[in-house]
């Protein structure tokens, strides 16, 4: 990626920490709103309701932190938001936006409703089907490229053609791609090699054309939202509560079932998050009393230390942080109470059906890893400072000279006077 290796020695390309859990549409809402996930309230894909306990999707309109291209608005300026994850439907602002995944509704991702029309006279494509790909991987082979060119087409559109004074664009089908192929680029020898490895030799020029269109008009800042390891095995919570008699055996994920989740003290939902089954809480069926659960708590803890790979007596996990050392902010109550990063190469999966086996092989499939994403800015990075999501956005709006609200978690990435420098 030589495009990538020269902005990398002019400004700084540095690893990033990501937040636990890793999942994308917890990260980007850091990254948007510059706070923790215990200050915005998302921690999930799907999560147990505020108010029922239910199972459900999360939407923009349950983060409880506001987003800081609004701030751009309020200096005066004009923000464009293209495919970023987490803010469907996309609501209102001093400018455009098209919401990334999850986003079942195009007309309803688009901010204002003129800007859909513009999309579809481009080609623009929200995502190929990543759950197709899960069973059918050539789906995302034969997928990928259309939607990435579309992708690009608007993007160009955009940067040449609209106004803004902040323009937030983001490249899903890197993670699509690595989420399935990743591990052909360790194998020189697999079919596939050749054709992923491409993928990102196209990346890479499309980054050097976008560095070069924004050449004496705009910064260029570039972030992942988290890192990618070839997953090897699947460990199944399940199972792994049964063996601690914290759940019963059963053919359906614990909290689906009344008469299971009545008698489940502690529920899982990927990646790791661990939930107790309170009585007087959101859950229904809640009946553990608050003088069980530091016991609880120590029980599972310990458990998952102790848990190693069969093969190889490897430890799977590499941080255990109950809620209240992972999480702070005024949507803490409703947090995992513990929540647990693996090591690279295995997956706590909540259930599988009908897997009933403690550990599954896999040879296909990556997933994310929080201490492995990646920052680049067009500037010195403050030395001696691991980098952390939340701090990318409000970075780029310092840099800006916008005016940042009280209360965030992120920090101004550059170094002292770095402004100057990079000037």
């Amino acid at each position: 990626m030589p495009n990538l290796g020269v902005l990398a020695k002019r400004g700084t390309l540095a690893q990033m920490h990501t937040t636990v859990p890793d999942f994308s549409c917890v990260a980007w809402t850091s990254f948007a709103t510059g706070v923790n996930p215990g200050k915005h309230g998302i921690y999930g894909f799907q999560d147990f309701s505020p108010q029922n306990g239910n199972i459900y999707v999360p939407t923009i309109s349950d983060c409880r932190a506001p987003a800081l291209w609004h701030e751009v608005g309020n200096a005066g300026g004009r923000a464009i938001v293209l495919n970023l994850p987490g803010t469907y439907p996309a609501l209102p602002l001093r400018g455009k936006m098209v919401s990334g995944f999850v986003a079942p509704d195009f007309d309803k991702a688009c901010y204002p409703p003129s800007f859909a029309q513009t999309l579809r006279s481009l080609g623009y494509r929200m995502d190929l089907d990543g759950d197709l790909g899960l069973s059918w991987p050539e789906h995302v082979r034969d997928h990928i490229w259309p939607v990435f060119e579309a992708r690009k087409t608007v993007f160009r559109h955009v940067i040449k053609h609209e106004y803004w004074d902040l323009c937030i664009a983001i490249i899903t089908e890197s993670d699509r791609l690595q989420h399935f192929y990743l591990q052909t680029l360790y194998d020189s020898n697999h079919p596939s090699h050749a054709w992923t490895k491409n993928f990102y030799v196209e990346l890479d020029k499309f980054i050097g054309e976008v560095a070069e269109s924004l050449a004496g008009k705009a910064d260029l800042f570039i972030v992942s939202d988290h890192g990618f390891e070839v997953v090897r095995h699947q460990v199944i919570m399940a199972e792994f509560l049964c063996s601690l008699g914290l759940s019963e055996k059963s053919d359906y994920p614990s909290w689906s079932r009344p008469e299971t989740a009545a008698r489940t003290k502690v529920f899982c939902l990927d990646p790791g998050r661990f939930y107790i089954n309170r009585k007087n809480s959101r859950f229904a069926h809640g009946f553990v009393e608050d003088a069980e659960v530091p016991e609880i708590l120590d029980r599972l803890e310990t458990a998952l230390w102790a848990l190693k790979d069969p093969k190889t007596g490897e430890t799977l996990v590499n941080t255990v942080r109950r809620k209240t050392d992972a999480f702070w902010g005024q949507a803490l109550d409703y947090a995992p109470d513990l929540i647990v990063a693996t090591r690279p190469g295995y997956y706590f999966r909540s259930f599988w059906h009908p897997e009933h086996t403690k550990v599954r092989e896999i040879g296909w499939e990556a997933n994310h890893v929080w201490n492995d994403a990646i920052v680049y800015a067009p500037f010195p990075m403050r030395a001696g400072y691991q980098p952390v999501i939340w701090d990318v956005l409000p970075s780029v709006l310092t840099h800006m000279g916008v005016r940042l609200p009280d209360g965030l978690d992120g920090y101004n990435l550059a170094r002292p006077n770095a402004a100057a420098v990079a000037r």
